[in-house]
Order: C-alpha cells, then structure tokens, then sequence
C-alpha cells in the first residue's frame, strides 16, 4: 500500500469499484481505521487507516459522490478537544481536514457520537443537548468547504431520565426523516423527527428504551433497511423503522480493541452504497497486467 502526503491531503492508491453486491456500510473502529461492511454477506473489510491517533466519531457517508465525513477529538479531553472534521473521497482516495471544530462551535466539548449526511449538509447532535446541527456543505472545488452552520432545537418529549447521548442517527432522504438511536446507558430510546419542510420537528417516539440496546445505525442503499450495530459486541440487526424492533443478523464485526485492549465493534457508522469501495492496491496491478498484455500483444504483430 502507498500512502504519500501532500498539504492538507492524504492520498491512498486504490483500484477500481467491484461489482454491485448487497449493502456496503462504511463506518469508523477505535484505530482510525475506515472500514467496509456487508452485514447481508457477513464480511469486513478494512479501507484507509487514516493515521489520526484520537478518537473518532460522528461518521457519516454520502452515498452520491462516494465522501466519508468524521469527527476526530484531537485531545486527551473534553475541555481541550478540537473535534476537526475530516473528509475521504472514495473516488479520488484524498483525505482531508476541512474543518476546524472551532467553526463549527463544537471544540472543547465531547465529541458528538452521531451524524448522517442529508441535503448537502453533514448532520448531528451535541451531546446530552437538543442541538442539532446542520453544517452546509459546498461544492465549487474538489474538497467540500462548509457554508454555514445552523443550530435546530426540536421539542424532544423524551422519557423522564432519558439523555440525548448516542448511539447514532440516520436520515431517511425519501421522507426526510430522521431516525435517532439513544446509547443505552442514557435511556436507549429510538425516536423520529421530521427535517422534510426545511425545519426540524414532528417528535415521535418510536420506542421507550428499557430493555434496548445502544446502536450505531445506517440505511442500506436503498433506504429500505435500517441496519443497527453494537459497538460492545459488534453484533448486527435490522431496525423495524415503524416499532424499534430488532432483528438479529448472527453477524459480528470486532474488528479493533478498545484502550483497555477488549475487541469491540465499529465507534460509528454512517450510509452505505451498491458497489465497493476501491482495493487497496489492486489498480496498480491491474495497470501492469494491461502493460504486459499490450506488450505481449505488440510482440505478436511484429511476429
């Protein structure tokens, strides 16, 4: 694999896209390192270590131009986090910062455990808050730049000692419609909100948490299915939109330890897309492959 940096961009060669297959999810481990999940097939398979060294979260994919989006806390605490966010392009291999946390007015916080990608725009809640951001994205130039940060604060009629910690949302972009999955250990609820007429409400708790589980969770390609993983275990479900119920996939993906050394799942996922990602590697064999096949060619009609 070669990696060669540039200012403001990692660039990894990889080949091209296979064929279609079921869904492929991407998401983010505790490593930094992208990864490529098909929980119908039941494989894993590891894209970009990004070579960030902190932890992590808030991934999220947009599914049109092949972009993963994440937030990286930068620092050993809440209070000195920069929570930068970070783009790779699947179609070019760059990766880079395109914003710093301080612009989005997200640094020295904890960083947001949630995020989905929506109308041009990269999604997500503070943490233990009601604050839902809307960070615009622009594309006149070949790396995103953010065009404006909206802050929503939507009425959520949560249980009584429910917090708003995550967990994940996804944003079903056929409805508008954002589906939250609160981390179990603040209530583990699973709620709606409509964003379709440009603002954010429509409250609607699906499921009381209680029993449930805390789920990073993503749509399939279609935006059919809503996939759910535990990060604890790296078990896979599918999420019943309409009444929170699971399905169990007996599937798991542990594909990284955590500080303490236990194997756990992926920190966050985030969209998914019909065909994979580039290999990593294989473009270059392929173009030498078609060098000797020209050159062997060539050969013969001399002959």
């Amino acid at each position: 694999m070669k990696i060669t940096t540039t200012v403001g961009s990692l660039v990894l060669a990889l080949a091209a896209p296979f064929a279609a297959d079921a869904a492929f999810i991407y998401g983010i481990d505790d490593s930094n390192i992208l990864w490529e999940i098909n929980p119908q097939a039941k494989t894993n398979r590891p894209l970009l270590p990004t070579g960030l060294t902190t932890q992590s979260n808030a991934f999220a994919f947009d599914t049109a131009r092949g972009h993963m989006f994440f937030l990286n806390r930068g620092g050993a605490t809440n209070a000195t986090n920069t929570n930068n966010m970070y783009q790779w392009n699947s179609n070019t291999n760059a990766f880079n910062k395109i914003a710093d946390g301080s612009a989005l007015g997200i640094a020295g916080i904890t960083v947001p455990a949630n995020a989905a990608y929506y109308n041009n725009a990269y999604w997500f809640f503070k943490e233990r808050t009601s604050d839902l951001l809307k960070v615009s994205l622009g594309y006149s130039g070949p790396v995103p730049e953010v065009t404006n940060v909206e802050t929503f604060t939507p009425a959520l009629s949560l249980p009584a000692g429910s917090q708003n910690a995550f967990g994940d949302i996804a944003i079903d972009p056929t409805t508008g419609t954002l589906y939250a999955y609160i981390a179990q250990v603040s209530g583990g609820d699973f709620y709606s909100l409509d964003l379709s007429g440009g603002t954010v409400g429509g409250f609607n708790l699906i499921k009381a948490g209680g029993s449930a589980i805390g789920l990073q969770i993503s749509f399939d390609e279609t935006f059919t299915t809503l996939y759910g993983h535990n990060y604890n275990d790296g078990k896979w479900y599918e999420v019943d939109t309409a009444t929170g119920a699971l399905t169990d996939l007996d599937f798991a993906s542990l594909v990284g330890n955590d500080a303490n050394g236990i194997p756990r799942g992926l920190r966050d996922v985030g969209g998914s897309a019909l065909a994979q990602v580039p290999e990593p590697g294989s473009s270059l064999v392929l173009g030498l492959l078609s060098l000797v096949g020209c050159a062997a060619a060539a050969r013969r009609m001399k002959a």
